[in-house]
């Protein structure tokens, strides 16, 4: 089972918008609404965008609710209502029906309200709906995890409309070291396994459409999402690979990792030596499993990951059947620096995971792209 506070979810137009307010200009409020606002159970209330709604937090008894007023009606038109253990904390809102606002729990010992690390993202309208979701597996494995704060590409997904999942996997950094540990020698089981676990929790929770879900990540991330993809084949509809290692038994001799005696430990300590347990594990020898439409998205000079990985994963989709999506940056490395690089990757992206979303589209392999990009500069 993953730890609770290892499943970070952000959903909705926005994710963490301290400048929203500043953003988006409130509309005037209608006469009577501050002096109606002004009543002690009042802790906080905005308005929407364009002035459809009132959002306001009311505190009774030590217990928070968040109700939504129609403005035109003057009737409450939906409320979230606290659980024995959660409440509604500070809230922003995203568009003129829609609000993401963060959990807070009650702490005993303080006897005060602290945060969960969860937000959500709740309609005025009450009809709520599950979202299409992208599921953003951190890189690593090891040494890293995922933490609350700004992302700049789970921002850019959430303002697209999706939900998004993030998963702080056996093997992670930051739960101890019994848990980290975990993660070593089982890269292709363990701990995708926890991804795909984490996805499935989102949709028994209500958050997500099952029929809409993708993978993307990147390094490890990308080699996460095929992979989940593999072992859930029903589950996603398609997977982004971005800068991902594929074939587990090249680790050990090619890229940078094993330049040195450090490196050349990580490896084994990491994933193993069993070749037959590294081919299983591994994307490029499996892609007769995959479902999902597959986008490849590698940097030429990609020294971490070398681009063969790449190649290999794309031949070995091709010979199964299921060309995918392909784009190569001549002057980019692991990851895209330069900034018309990053334009057309997330462009290419974007697009792609709309096309693989849309509530009527089959899980077809797309035509292939171009081999390469014009280059950056």
């Amino acid at each position: 089972m993953i730890p609770r506070d290892c499943l970070a979810f952000a959903a909705a137009l926005a994710v963490v918008a301290p400048n929203l307010a500043a953003a988006v200009e409130p509309a005037p409020a209608p006469a009577g609404i501050a002096r109606f606002t002004r009543h002690a159970r009042f802790v906080e209330a905005k308005i929407s965008p364009k002035g459809t709604y009132l959002a306001a937090i009311t505190q009774e008894a030590g217990r928070r609710t968040l109700a939504f007023i129609d403005l035109k009606s003057r009737r409450i038109a939906s409320q979230l209502k606290p659980d024995s253990e959660n409440m509604p904390g500070t809230f922003y809102w995203a568009n003129d029906e829609r609000v993401v606002v963060a959990l807070w729990r009650l702490d005993a010992e303080l006897d005060a309200p602290t945060s969960a690390g969860e937000l959500y993202a709740v309609d005025a309208t009450g009809k709520g709906g599950r979202l299409a979701m992208v599921v953003l597996p951190h890189g690593g494995p090891h040494f890293v995890r995922d933490r609350w704060s700004f992302d700049p590409e789970v921002q850019l997904l959430a303002s697209a409309g999706y939900a998004v999942l993030r998963v702080n996997y056996r093997g992670s950094h930051g739960y101890g070291d019994a848990y980290e540990e975990a993660g070593y020698g089982r890269w292709g089981d363990r701990v995708v396994q926890d991804v795909v676990d984490a996805t499935r929790w989102a949709v028994r929770k209500g958050f997500a459409d099952p029929d809409r879900i993708c993978a993307y990540g990147a390094s490890f991330g990308a080699y996460a999402s095929l992979q989940a993809a593999i072992l859930a084949p029903d589950l996603f509809r398609c997977a982004v690979g971005f800068a991902g290692v594929y074939d587990l038994t090249r680790m050990s001799w090619t890229g940078d990792i094993p330049w040195t005696h450090h490196g050349r430990g990580y490896v084994r300590r990491a994933i193993g030596t069993d070749e037959a347990a590294l081919k299983a594990a591994s994307p490029v020898y499996n892609a007769n499993k995959l479902r999902a439409r597959v986008l490849l998205v590698h940097g030429e000079e990609d020294q971490r990951a070398p681009l063969a990985h790449a190649e290999r994963m794309r031949k070995a989709l091709v010979e199964a059947g299921r060309p995918p999506g392909w784009l190569v940056e001549p002057r980019e490395g692991h990851g895209f620096y330069d900034e018309t690089a990053r334009e057309r990757m997330w462009t290419r992206v974007l697009a792609f995971l709309a096309e693989s979303t849309a509530p009527a589209s089959p899980p077809a392999a797309p035509a292939e792209a171009p081999a390469k990009a014009p280059a950056a500069r």
